[in-house]
């Protein structure tokens, strides 16, 4: 199993770090970025890509991540679009928050798909051909979608779908672990 995670200037990295803790154990963790730089995510963190995203070969991708932050520092970029249709067309497993949905928007993955996301309202353009949902974490197929508040109902789900979990045990002692912050 192989989980790509984007990483850009302002993407929120607390929103997928749940996900990322859940998907490490069951195969490689991979950021990849448009240029090979230091990013400034939105929690002021630096974050160097290990990868381009260019270089990012779909077949060997289970799962690719967007987080929420600034849509606009990268929407629309050719390289990005190219490779998300790339990975839908496969059938993979696409991942965004907060407003990371605005990507696979304008690459056209939502064509047809129940999507949710917390920037709809001032960003319905980007939408075309999808349905808005109104809820916290939406799956649809082989996309998941979620709001910022949701970055845990986001992991889990994604940890689910990926069969990270060995039993039930090990689902609930996460569950117990990041949703009810308690010690055991």
């Amino acid at each position: 199993m192989h989980t790509g995670i984007l990483v850009y200037d302002t993407c929120a990295q607390f929103e997928v770090m749940f996900a990322s803790w859940i998907l490490k154990d069951k195969g490689e963790v991979v950021t990849y970025g448009l240029e090979m730089r230091d990013y400034e995510s939105m929690e002021g963190f630096r974050l160097r890509p290990h990868r381009l995203l260019e270089d990012m070969i779909p077949d060997e991708i289970s799962l690719f991540i967007i987080p929420g932050g600034q849509p606009d520092v990268i929407a629309g970029n050719m390289i990005l679009g190219k490779k998300l249709r790339g990975l839908n067309d496969r059938g993979k497993l696409l991942a965004a928050i907060c407003g990371g949905p605005v990507h696979l928007g304008k690459a056209g993955v939502l064509q047809g798909k129940r999507f949710t996301t917390s920037v709809y309202e001032e960003r319905k353009g980007d939408f075309e051909g999808g349905t808005y949902v109104d809820e916290d974490l939406v799956e649809d197929g082989n996309v998941i979608t979620a709001w910022p508040n949701a970055y845990a109902d986001f992991a889990i789900a994604l940890g689910r779908r990926m069969n990270a979990f060995k039993d039930e045990a090990e689902e609930q002692q996460v569950i117990h672990i990041i949703k009810e912050f308690k010690r055991e």
